[in-house]
């Protein structure tokens, strides 16, 4: 990452570059956090699914977080509605997502200082 002397940056990963900061068309850090977070569930999704052999069309992550009023103002509760497109609600479909949240290692270290509540939603 590097910054100028004000909160406006850029992250450059292997495969992208991101604007990080306060202004418009940049990311701010919890913005960072949740995605990495959506993403590293999903990813384990995706996974465990495809080993399942489970058929969808794609999904839709929507995640939110409540912090702390009081320094250090970490999160307290984050909820993520995953919602399942083109499958119908089945027994397999909810034993990944619960593989997905045991497995998905960001979701772990989230959940060290944050209740995490999942609610899937199947949508045809």
């Amino acid at each position: 990452m590097a910054f100028g002397r004000e909160f406006r940056g850029e992250m450059q990963a292997k495969n992208a570059t991101v604007q990080v900061g306060k202004e418009e068309n940049c990311l701010a850090p919890y913005e960072m956090l949740l995605g990495g977070l959506g993403a590293c569930f999903y990813s384990t999704f995706v996974d465990i699914a495809d080993k399942m052999r489970l058929s969808f069309d794609r999904a839709q992550i929507a995640l939110s977080g409540v912090r702390r009023e009081e320094a250090p103002r970490h999160l307290v509760r984050v909820t993520l509605v995953f919602t399942v497109f083109g499958a119908e609600q089945s027994k397999g479909f909810l034993r990944a997502v619960d593989l997905a949240e045991k497995y998905c290692s960001i979701r772990y270290t989230v959940a060290q200082v944050a209740d995490i509540q999942v609610v899937t939603v199947f949508s045809i």
